[in-house]
């Protein structure tokens, strides 16, 4: 008996030291910043003459801010800097680049440089995601020498060329809308035609 109640004892102790432990560093067990930096467009098709929307959010998941950020990113000259990142805030910041020739244009990954308290010389380095990463792996399954045509580029076309890709666009979407609302409202016409049956054989019974 008294051996089960150590035992008990000694699991709340090891228990209640790993709840403290997890809410002094956080859920990840991390003690300092984690950076993770978000690059995304308004559109990866642009008409020529239009501008690119570029949106890039850094956010701090760590247990301890980030200090003396240092943004660079290829699609722009200069490097931002920001002083400190607490724990769960975001910085964000959006630009555009403008267009006057059709084709790709690249957009290489943004940087961050960071470092741990406002003293430490050492810098550490964070990278955003590259763009149209979803839509490379979906072709390359299918193409594999297309996806890095792909990766990291906003495409720049005609005005007809894009009209008939949004309007592609709106025909798939209404017909997904169409299947989908075939397939919700199918069942439900059946149970009520059934349900109808059986109202009718009732109704015929009591008569």
């Amino acid at each position: 008996m008294r051996t089960g109640l150590l035992i008990s004892l000694v699991a709340l102790a090891i228990l209640a030291v790993t709840v403290r432990g997890q809410d002094e560093t956080g859920a990840t067990g991390a003690t300092g910043p984690l950076l993770a930096v978000e690059k995304t467009v308004k559109d990866y098709y642009v008409v020529k003459g239009d501008s690119i929307a570029v949106s890039l959010v850094i956010t701090n998941y760590g247990a301890s801010p980030a200090f003396n950020l240092q943004i660079s990113d290829g699609d722009r000259t200069g490097v931002l800097n920001v002083d400190v990142l607490a724990p769960g805030a975001n910085w964000t910041t959006n630009y555009t680049i403008p267009t006057s020739t059709i084709g790709d244009i690249p957009l290489p990954r943004a940087k961050v440089q960071y470092q741990t308290s406002p003293d430490d010389k050492a810098q550490l380095q964070a990278a955003s995601n590259e763009l149209r990463e979803e839509e490379a792996y979906h072709v390359d399954r299918r193409r594999s020498s297309t996806p890095e045509l792909l990766r990291g580029v906003v495409s720049v076309v005609t005005r007809e060329r894009y009209d008939r890709m949004h309007t592609k666009y709106i025909k798939e979407s209404i017909a997904y809308l169409v299947i989908g609302a075939v397939s919700v409202l199918f069942p439900f016409l059946v149970y009520r035609t059934k349900q109808n049956q059986v109202d009718l054989l009732i109704r015929q019974r009591k008569k």
